[in-house]
Order: C-alpha cells, then sequence, then structure tokens
C-alpha cells in the first residue's frame, strides 16, 4: 500500500476522531473510572462472614453451635494472599499446601516477603461467639470477626445469629425421681445420717450431705449432683426442680435402747473400781450427769455409740480432803434390735479435773450431748 492510499484512511480517522471527540474521551473516562474503582475496592477491608456456617445441634436450653474451623481460616487465608500479591494460581497453591510452590518461595526473596507479610496479617486476625454452648431455641448469638489492626485486609464486623432447630428437652420431675430412689435416714435421733444401701444409684443422682447429727423433724435440702444433671443432658433430659427438701424421720431415740439402764449402771461399776477405799484414804462419789454420743464415721466396722458418767470424787485422809471430776463409761456397737452389744464393750475415761465446768465444756466440745432418762 504506498502513501497515496494511506493518506485518504488517516483523513477519515481523523475527521471520525473529531467529529467523536466527546463519546471518546467519555469512554476513556469510564474505563479510568472502572479501573480506579476496581483498586479501590482492592484496597478496602474485605469480609470473612460469608465463610461461617453455624448450625446449631443438641437439644433445647444444652445446645451447642457447630462450625467449619477449616473453612474460615482458608478464607482469612485467601484475602491475606491476595493483599500481598499473589496471583490466583499461587493463592490455589498455598492454600493446597503444595511442597513445591513452597521450595519456590523459600528461594525467590520476593516471594518469601509476601508469604512474611501475609502469615503476619493471618495471625493477627481472631473470630469468636458470644456463646457456644448452654443455648436454647430463641437465643441471639453474636459472632465478631476482630483484625488487631486498623490496616488489616481482613474487616472488622458482627454478625447476630438466632437460634433455631434445636431438639426438645424431657422433663423429670424431681418428686418422680426422689420416689424412685427414697432417702433413707439412720442412726440415733440427734445422731442421725443419710443411709446410702450397697448398691443404691442415690449417691449418683444426689450429692450427698456429710453432715451426720440430723434430728427427727429437721428439714434437708437434697440436690441433683453435677455430675447426673451432665449425664441426663447427653440423653436430652434435665430434672424440675434441682433441688428438693426432706424431712429427717424414722431416727430411733436414745431412750429405746433396751438396755441402756443396764449400760448407765455398768458406768457406775466402773468408776467404783478406780477408786476404793483403803486404810489411809476413804472415797465418795457422786453421779452428775450422763452423757452420749453416736459416732457414724468411725473407722470401726460399725458404727460407735458412747454412754458416759460424769463423777464427782471426794476423798479424804487424815490430812486433806480433794474433790476431783471425772467421766467414765463405755463404748458399744448397736445390735439389730436397737440394743447394746455388751459383750464388745469398751471402756472410755477423761483425764481428773478439779473445775468441774471446764470438763463439761470439754465434753460438750467432742460432741457428747447430755443424756436424761425418761
Amino acid at each position: 500500500m504506498d502513501m497515496q492510499q494511506v493518506e485518504p484512511m488517516w483523513g477519515k480517522i481523523k475527521d471520525f476522531i473529531l467529529k467523536n471527540k466527546l463519546a471518546l474521551m467519555g469512554v476513556v473516562a469510564a474505563l479510568i473510572a472502572i479501573v480506579v474503582g476496581y483498586r479501590f475496592y482492592q484496597s478496602q477491608p474485605k469480609s470473612v462472614l460469608s465463610a461461617i456456617h453455624i448450625e446449631f445441634k443438641g437439644y433445647d436450653g444444652y445446645g451447642q453451635i457447630d462450625y467449619d474451623a477449616t473453612e474460615i481460616d482458608k478464607e482469612i487465608q485467601k484475602i491475606a494472599y491476595q493483599s500481598v500479591g499473589f496471583t490466583k494460581s499461587q493463592i490455589q497453591d498455598l492454600l493446597n499446601e503444595d511442597d513445591l510452590f513452597f521450595s519456590e518461595i523459600a528461594e525467590e526473596p520476593t516471594l518469601t516477603k509476601k508469604l512474611n507479610k501475609a502469615n503476619r496479617i493471618i495471625s493477627i486476625v481472631s473470630y469468636d461467639f458470644s456463646k457456644k454452648s448452654d443455648l436454647s431455641n430463641g437465643d441471639t448469638i453474636t459472632v465478631t470477626v476482630k483484625p488487631s489492626s486498623s490496616k488489616s485486609p481482613i474487616k472488622k464486623e458482627s454478625k447476630k445469629i438466632k437460634v433455631t432447630g434445636l431438639e426438645e428437652v424431657e422433663v423429670i420431675s424431681l418428686e418422680t425421681l426422689l420416689k424412685e430412689n427414697p432417702v433413707e435416714f439412720s442412726g440415733l435421733n440427734g445422731y442421725g445420717k443419710i443411709s446410702v444401701p450397697p448398691y443404691s444409684d442415690f449417691s449418683k443422682i444426689f450429692t450427698v450431705p456429710t453432715n451426720t447429727n440430723y434430728t427427727n423433724g429437721e428439714m434437708l435440702q437434697l440436690e441433683i449432683s453435677p455430675t447426673y444433671l451432665h449425664n441426663l443432658r447427653e440423653m436430652g433430659k434435665k430434672v424440675e426442680p434441682q433441688k428438693i427438701e426432706v424431712e429427717v424421720i424414722g431416727l430411733k431415740e436414745i431412750s429405746d435402747i433396751s438396755n441402756i439402764n443396764e449400760a448407765l449402771t455398768k458406768n457406775d461399776t466402773y468408776v467404783k473400781s478406780r477408786y476404793q477405799n483403803s486404810s489411809w484414804e476413804t472415797y465418795t462419789i457422786e453421779k452428775q450427769k450422763d452423757y452420749s454420743y453416736y459416732d457414724s464415721n468411725s473407722y470401726f466396722d460399725s458404727d460407735r455409740f458412747y454412754l458416759i458418767t460424769v463423777y464427782k470424787v471426794t476423798m479424804k485422809t487424815d490430812s486433806k480432803t480433794t474433790t476431783k471430776y471425772n467421766y467414765y463409761g463405755y463404748h458399744y456397737s448397736l445390735n439389730a434390735d436397737n440394743s447394746l452389744d455388751m459383750d464388745s464393750a469398751e471402756k472410755v475415761a477423761g483425764y481428773e479435773n478439779t473445775d468441774y465446768e471446764n470438763l463439761l465444756a470439754e465434753i460438750e466440745t467432742n460432741n457428747f450431748k447430755e443424756y436424761k432418762a425418761n
């Protein structure tokens, strides 16, 4: 093509440009706006909420959230890699943990620098949920994404999600549960304790109080054990209410012990054996008070019932008269018929004391109570 042919064509082009100058300028401006807008969009922090998919599992009141942490982490990584300039194919290799690409990064300082920056971006991003467990249908939880830097390419944001779809819980009546596992008391009135039969489920269901001084008519609060409640939750059940008051009943009176008078007489015999008159001294023994104590936490094979008597002992010699106080008695095993086992009786005695009130205070401090025969 010679110049004579080109010149007419060039002239036509110039005429077209001159005639459509405004239109062409608009197109160019639009293209520039698109490029600038795209770059502006790319520079803005990106949301990862779209990658946080939450499901609710379990039972109403005890529900839990379930989500794929791997999916969320990958979305954060993807944005971080993209923000430092990795290409789409490189990002995919990084997400796939491609060993060959990591080798290339190790050999290329520019790529290493990008990866270090991306890892730093990833490390300062956290996400959390306002509540993860003990959820009920209708609750609202908040998921929050929190980068610790204002320059992070990850957007700081939160989203509220309503809890739905949790299964209904079966409610078990505490009264019914107590009827199926009745509480029993053993011991004596004033020294009672909860009696848990061997292989009973009672101590698995209730938190068993360790008090051993219950009295008939006393109100005792029983509470469902945390372990049992947890096991019920796993099965979609719960107990209402979780606490209940029961009355202490059925404890036998100390006065009902059939041979207690025989035991008191035994105390008198014991003290007399300790203080026998001689040619140079004589003793006057005066009974003061009887005390009892029922030890249901004994280290022995069975519970122990203590019955002691406080005595005033006056000793006279040719030169002086002295008065001292002490207690003497025995501890016994209780037979099945609520009688004292005399054959297993073992002696109990204190130390002589010149101060009567001090001796009584010592006895009562050790949980002994005064026994008064009817």
